[in-house]
């Protein structure tokens, strides 16, 4: 008994040695953000950004810092792989992505595919492949130059804009499963420009913000979507809260501003008789009035009750905007595909060869129902109610 005790033991204290492969993190430098341009003679600039350990001070210390607590490196070669390459042999430190959460395309290479940019990233095991996936409309190392002021590193505003669901959400995830469905996507499209900013003592700062969406197929960005169309791509995809609805009223013309409290949203792809195909989209949102301007009687049910229906009226206007944008150039961003082999996977046999053509076919059939839940005390605005 004892030996078989001391033979445990021993066994035990065996798978107790430590880490053979160890790392220290001080040898590590962590890759935030990954910015794509298109180099000269088909080659790929490729820009790594980097925080800065050694400048970042904890606040109960009351240290401060002087320069910018984050760095970029950039190197152009042949691919992705070859550029990185570059990078590695230009650092003191083992580059690291497991901190990795923003890809930044430029719209230039967009246009000629990011699948092989992304399959590269995909083999690397510490790369998380919900990485979101942006595109700049200019060289993406300009959004290197923006000036964080909420928050300590350009991939962090990148990342905010998307969690706050200002714009659509594409992961490196996503580009990869859509691969096998012709590699249709929307991704976010950026703004950029400079302006004075009052926290850098009016200085002329780049500043950056969303804007529409960029339209993909076969893994090339191929057109975009406006800001209005992208808004109503985000219905179509997920649900949205907390966005915000402004219609003209029809009283007299004057704005109406609704804010979304919740939505469920259900699809279904059919086909009909003639096999034409067709999707049902159904969407029920609950949401508050946020603004009135109009003079309005929003006291009146039944004038309350319009309302809904024309606020409906415009959101499914603003999603038929979208989807027949991408019908017209036979791209299914919103992976209509995946739905018919789903719920009808003999008829997809026939479908799937000669999707794009059937895609730009497809009657899309939306059913919007609006509940205004709390109109509000005040029946009309303040200045009117005083005159």
């Amino acid at each position: 008994m004892k030996y078989n005790f001391y033979l445990l033991l021993f066994v035990v204290l065996f798978f107790l040695t430590g880490c053979w492969s160890s790392v220290e993190i001080n040898d590590n430098a962590f890759v935030t953000a990954v910015f794509i341009d298109q180099g000269k003679d088909g080659n790929v600039e490729l820009t790594l950004g980097f925080p800065l350990p050694s400048r970042m001070v904890p606040g109960n210390l009351g240290g401060q810092v002087e320069g910018n607590i984050y760095t970029t490196v950039t190197h152009e070669a042949e691919n992705v792989a070859a550029a990185y390459r570059k990078i590695q042999s230009d650092i003191t430190r083992h580059i690291s992505w497991g901190h990795t959460r923003i890809i930044v395309f430029s719209e230039e290479f967009a246009k000629n595919g990011v699948y092989e940019p992304l399959e590269f990233f995909s083999r690397q095991p510490a790369f998380h492949s919900k990485s979101l996936v942006l595109i700049a409309p200019g060289k993406a190392i300009d959004i290197t130059k923006l000036t964080p002021a909420f928050e300590r590193f350009p991939a962090e505003v990148l990342h905010k804009f998307i969690q706050q669901e200002v714009t659509v959400r594409t992961t490196v995830a996503d580009f990869l499963r859509v691969y096998y469905y012709g590699g249709n996507m929307l991704a976010p499209m950026l703004t950029v420009g400079e302006e004075p900013m009052l926290s850098e003592e009016q200085k002329v700062r780049t500043w950056v913000g969303t804007g529409g969406a960029a339209l993909f197929r076969k893994g090339k960005m191929v057109d975009e979507l406006s800001e209005q169309d992208m808004r109503g791509a985000l219905w179509f995809e997920r649900i949205t809260r907390e966005s915000v609805i402004t219609i003209d009223s029809f009283t007299d013309g004057k704005p109406i501003s609704i804010i979304v409290l919740d939505s469920v949203i259900k699809k279904n792809p059919i086909i009909k008789e003639n096999n034409q195909l067709g999707f049902q989209l159904e969407i029920k949102v609950k949401d508050d009035l946020l603004s009135v301007d109009s003079e309005i009687n929003i006291s009146d049910p039944s004038t309350l009750t319009k309302l809904e229906v024309e606020i409906a009226k415009a959101l499914e206007d603003r999603i038929q905007s979208a989807f027949q944008k991408t019908q017209e150039i036979g791209a299914d961003v919103f992976n209509l595909g995946e739905y018919f082999e789903w719920y009808h996977p003999n008829e997809w046999k026939e479908l799937k060869d000669d999707w794009p053509e059937h895609y730009k076919n497809i009657e899309l059939e939306s059913k919007i129902t609006i509940k205004i839940k709390r109109p509000g005390a005040t029946k009309r605005p303040l200045w009117e109610e005083n005159r």
